[in-house]
């Protein structure tokens, strides 16, 4: 075990040799003097708790400096599902140096909370234990739905039903890798939902699908690599620290002009990597990496969900000169929270539901006040009304809200997959991520798309994406299964380069397909270097305002423009 320790700490020391050397000052702190011990066993989350206390009491301009080199284990957090957690600070630095954060999966490892201008630089991170296990695939038996699992030595066994039950996402999706590619194989279902576990042997599980997952089984094969997320939260420790706390390894939430610099992340708990959320300010993610953790060449996976999940914020974030892979969802997804009348009070007033049940289950997570304008969608019959513009939100029941003026034929919903498909969203155009920047980023192997945006006024710039499974850019909402909005709009994507994806590369289209307003518009495709693995290099459906200049589209068959473009239902579409 000391062994391990060692070399674990050469290495965080390697990487603190590369990262900066922030001059000590005056008011500034030194973990250390905290009693922080960084040997990798020696639990520091107290010593660290005590120095956050004491960062901001010392208030604008203060930096807390880790030590480089160090490796600091932390357990859990009683008052915080953060181990790093910056709720009303102003002006501050949390500088690693290049040191480790050795954290339980229970926790996430920062948030920035209703806070402003600061910045956190310069730390590794990785769990411990890891959320996830592993095991090579010895059997499958198509016709009874099941696939058999031997357990790789140095990861944990499989869980059993009824204790999944009792934890916060019961009986998740998990995925069938390639050893050799460390990804989906073409053709493999991207994700396999179980619906029971057994255990065959000591280090054997036999895995039942659910439902149309069993049709993936003649897919897999002997050899292949089966990643289980596995969760250490119950349901009742998530409610008591704030159901949103539940998600998210970063998560920067109500706060403006803060920074993350040159973070590094290998694992982290069974949730989304970051998650930005209800931001009035500018974000910036500058040298942020989500990557396979060097030496460790048999793990499959370096994070579950999204790396960055991007929600209700009122200024677009900046993420640039970042790298993504490993990931087994969606790099960048750019939202705004679909919302629903799960009640109709008046032809003016209602209440409000998002996809967590209400508009706000707390104080926090509120993207409702009172000048915003929303909008309502009618999927049925594809019309888009409003402005309405909000009056009134009830201080006792935020759900409740009253418009300026009636809106007309309000069909009631709960945000249910595949139930209320016709029931009638609604989007406050004032949260969805104006102005966000996706600049000079790389993306390599990952289950699903590169960028997926819903946002308004993006750049999308300067990219590279090279072997993800799915498509390198996404513009399109989705109103039955996940329900994401609202719509992407004025969308500039140049000088990527756009290389062996296994879907089209950039495609966009407004849903459902038969609606007579083209929601989606506003896309420039220009100077971009696209090679084509699939039929085509771009896909539209159902969108407006197109212009599409100056790529460099490369086929197999080396196809004419007009016949790697796809086109239906396009009005305004400029092709050169």
């Amino acid at each position: 075990m000391m062994k391990k320790i060692l070399i674990l700490i050469s290495l965080v020391a390697l990487l603190a040799g590369c990262s900066s050397q922030s001059k000590i000052g005056a008011n500034d702190l030194k973990l250390a003097d905290f009693g922080a011990v960084g040997d990798g066993q020696t639990d520091d989350i107290l010593a660290l708790k005590n120095a956050l206390d004491a960062l901001k009491t010392a208030g604008p301009g203060a930096t807390l400096h880790f030590e480089p080199g160090k490796v600091y284990k932390l357990g859990v957090r009683e008052d915080s599902m953060f181990q790093i957690d910056l709720t009303d600070y102003t002006d501050v630095t949390v500088d690693g140096h290049g040191s480790m954060l050795l954290s339980t999966p229970k926790q996430g490892f920062f948030r920035i909370r209703r806070s402003e201008g600061v910045t956190v630089k310069n730390l590794v991170l990785e769990s411990d234990p890891l959320s996830f296990t592993q095991g090579v695939v010895t059997a499958s038996n198509p016709d009874e739905g099941w696939f058999e699992v031997e357990v790789m030595d140095g990861y944990a066994g499989f869980p059993d039903v009824e204790s999944m039950k009792t934890q916060y996402e019961p009986l998740p999706w998990g995925a069938i890798m390639d050893p050799n590619e460390r990804r989906i194989r073409p053709g493999m279902h991207d994700a396999y939902r179980l619906d029971r576990i057994e255990q065959t042997g000591p280090n054997t599980y036999r895995c039942f699908t659910l439902g149309g997952h069993k049709k993936g089984i003649p897919a897999i094969r002997k050899g292949d690599i089966y990643f289980q997320p596995l969760y250490f939260n119950t349901v009742e420790r998530v409610k008591k620290m704030g159901m949103g706390d539940g998600f998210g390894n970063i998560k920067v939430t109500h706060s403006s002009d803060c920074e993350v610099e040159n973070v590094v992340m290998y694992s982290g708990r069974s949730s989304m990597t970051s998650r930005l959320e209800y931001n009035t300010g500018r974000i910036t993610f500058d040298g942020f990496q989500v990557r396979f953790r060097p030496g460790f060449d048999d793990r499959m996976v370096s994070n579950w969900r999204d790396g960055m999940h991007i929600k209700n914020n009122r200024v677009g974030p900046i993420i640039e000169n970042c790298y993504f892979e490993g990931l087994l969802d969606d790099s960048i997804n750019i939202s705004s929270d679909t919302i629903m009348a799960a009640k109709v009070l008046s032809d003016r007033q209602f209440r409000l539901c998002n996809w967590r049940g209400v508009i706000t289950w707390d104080t926090d997570n509120s993207s409702v006040e009172v000048g915003d304008p929303y909008m309502a969608f009618y999927p049925d019959t594809g019309e888009y009304l409003g402005p309405f513009t909000v009056v009134e939100v009830d201080p006792k029941n935020r759900a409740i809200v009253t418009f300026d003026k009636p809106v007309p034929n309000v069909v009631t919903g709960q945000i249910r997959r595949h139930v209320d498909n016709k029931a009638t969203q609604f989007y406050n155009m004032n949260v969805m991520s104006d102005g966000y920047v996706v600049r000079n980023n790389t993306f390599v192997k990952q289950r699903r798309d590169a960028i997926r945006s819903r946002g308004t006024n993006g750049l999308i710039e300067g990219n590279l994406v090279d072997g993800v499974n799915g498509n390198a850019v996404m513009l399109a909402n989705d109103f039955g299964h996940f329900y994401e909005g609202p719509f992407s709009q004025n969308t500039v994507i140049r000088n990527n380069r756009f290389l062996n994806t296994e879907w089209t590369p950039v495609k966009a289209y407004t849903a459902p397909l038969n609606c007579p307003q083209p929601m989606v518009k506003g896309i420039v495709i220009e100077d971009n270097e696209i090679v084509v693995k699939t039929k085509y290099a771009i896909e539209l459906e159902n969108v407006a305002d197109v212009q599409i200049r100056n790529n460099r589209i490369t086929s197999p068959d080396r196809k004419s423009l007009k016949d790697l473009v796809r086109a239906k239902n396009v009005s305004d579409l400029e092709m050169d």
